[in-house]
């Protein structure tokens, strides 16, 4: 590509006018490694005109993007609508956005100290989801939860993982606890019985401080990965809406939330067995398999697991999966709300979405992916004409 070519590309994508061709064009050009210097001379220009007196451009090295860039060049290649773009395209494209367009992080500076802001395409950023939860005791005590930490456990006292005391006035007298996560949380806890419960955002977990008679019960609200140690003399049971789950000791996935069409249960390992309130005929699932239970209907289906685990590998996975349920896990993890309004069906994608980038990279690929463009207005997206 001639300088003169590739300086027009990249001030067209400075100016969001490029074509997905132009784009896809611009970013092998990127990918093959060649004319880095040119690149990052002109990533300077653009750092030069937009500073002034009061705002310093966040010096971040152009080797981090083309290291990115190089990750990504193995990654397989993923269907999207309209298009033979790949989806990991969009990654990259939100990588060099970060530098080309408007979508640069300034950090903005006074006289007494500094004071980061996060400014983007979309307006003001906002920040992935993180370690964040709320413990409650049945003594009405209430334990905001380290950020720092990612779990605790739940024994003869409380403590994090790392052993510290979450709470010294013990715990002899508490029979039950709540787990809650907002949106935008996550958080793990670990049972009297050894057993892991990994908790999504927007999610609670009701448990007993320790589990006594012939059974292990607890109820989940939202979503929960679960890793259940052996039991056989004492089953563990989930409830979650209108279903139970019976195990002895597997690992597998629960969606309840209340604004799905139904309560998703996907095995990883093991045998589960699900049944409804009302259901006297359980159903006996199998690794691979997935339930949907819904007004009292239990339907079994095979799922490729990982697209329904994908959360807890710090990933949203798009596979196969139709925009709105998409948007929906976006909304619990950035703690926004989409005005669906006009959001196109189309075809569904294949790919993830990584659970660790800001807003402004979702909503990048998201535009180019399912061919709309969006504006943030406060923390509501809506489709911009």
């Amino acid at each position: 590509m001639k300088k003169e070519q590739l300086i027009s590309l990249l001030e067209k994508y400075r100016d969001n006018q490029c074509s997905e061709d132009e784009v896809v064009n611009l970013i092998r050009h990127i990918q093959s490694g060649q004319d880095k210097d040119l690149i990052e001379s002109y990533i300077g220009e653009v750092f030069q005109d937009r500073s002034d007196s009061d705002t310093v451009a966040d010096k971040v090295s152009l080797d981090r993007v083309f290291g990115r860039i190089r990750l990504l060049k193995d990654q397989q290649p993923v269907r999207i609508r309209r298009s033979s773009v790949y989806l990991r395209i969009a990654s990259v494209a939100a990588a060099i956005l970060v530098f080309l367009s408007a979508g640069i992080y300034w950090y903005s500076t006074t006289k007494d100290k500094p004071q980061v802001t996060l400014t983007s395409v979309y307006g003001d950023d906002v920040l992935p989801g993180s370690n964040r939860a709320t413990l409650t005791l049945a003594d009405g005590r209430t334990i905001a939860l380290s950020e720092d930490r990612e779990g605790i456990i739940t024994g003869d006292k409380l403590t994090y993982d790392d052993g510290t005391l979450l709470d010294d006035t013990g715990v002899d007298n508490v029979e039950y606890a709540a787990l809650t996560t907002p949106n935008g949380g996550q958080y793990r806890v670990t049972l009297p019985d050894g057993s892991k419960v990994w908790l999504n955002a927007a999610s609670r977990l009701d448990y007993p401080m320790s589990f006594k008679g012939d059974e292990r019960r607890v109820q989940l609200s939202g979503e929960a990965y679960f890793e259940v140690a052996h039991n056989a003399e004492q089953p563990f049971i989930v409830e979650s809406n209108d279903q139970l789950v019976q195990v002895l000791g597997t690992s597998f996935n629960v969606n309840a939330y209340h604004d799905e069409p139904a309560t998703a249960t996907t095995l990883v390992s093991g045998s589960i067995r699900i049944n409804t309130e009302r259901n006297n005929s359980p159903v006996v699932m199998k690794p691979g398999q997935q339930a949907l239970t819904t007004n009292k209907t239990i339907n079994v289906r095979q799922v490729d697991i990982q697209d329904y685990i994908a959360w807890r590998n710090g990933q949203i996975s798009l596979n196969d999966a139709d925009l709105i349920t998409v948007i929906r896990q976006i909304e619990r993890w950035y703690d926004i709300e989409f005005d669906t309004a006009g959001m196109p069906k189309g075809e569904p994608v294949f790919g993830v979405l990584k659970r660790n980038a800001r807003l402004s990279e979702i909503l990048e690929a998201l535009e180019l992916n399912y061919g709309m463009k969006l504006r943030k207005e406060g923390r509501k997206i809506k489709i911009r004409n």
